[in-house]
């Protein structure tokens, strides 16, 4: 397994793991295009940023820790270490909904997102959600303590 990355408010860091993701999503065909709101990428698929009624939104950076945190254990079907819930898990299912149900996605409106600055404001999101004119309804994958 390798380390996890250390995005940790490093605009470097999260523009690389940014851009492995929107390299994933190529692969799988399903088209994603990276965008800057204010000084921060942000990896958008699924609907168009005018037609989005539904938003999933979850971030890749993280709080900082020892290096020790950023190496992954794995025991039997789970990964700890720093990052591997909040919120690289959700990014992981957004990933893998998004290569299964594409095609359902455009046509429910459906807009997917992956930030890297929740963990010091979030004013990624907050630009970016402003400029949604038909946004309904959002799902944030931030388990944080586990709950919605």
């Amino acid at each position: 397994m390798r380390e996890i990355s250390k995005s940790v408010s490093n605009l470097k860091a999260n523009s690389e793991i940014i851009s492995w993701c929107s390299n994933w999503l190529k692969e799988h065909n399903v088209p994603s295009e990276i965008k800057m709101f204010g000084k921060r990428p942000i990896l958008l698929w699924g609907s168009t940023i005018n037609n989005a009624e539904i938003l999933f939104n979850t971030h890749i950076d993280v709080v900082p820790a020892g290096k020790d945190q950023f190496k992954p254990i794995q025991k039997k079907d789970k990964v700890f270490g720093r990052g591997a819930d909040d919120a690289k898990s959700s990014t992981a299912i957004f990933l893998n909904l998004s290569k299964k149900m594409f095609k359902i996605v455009k046509k429910k409106n459906i807009l997917f997102s992956i930030t890297t600055d929740e963990e010091t404001g979030g004013n990624t999101t907050r630009l970016f959600i402003s400029t949604l004119p038909k946004l309904k309804f959002a799902i944030f994958g931030e388990p944080t303590n586990l709950k919605i």
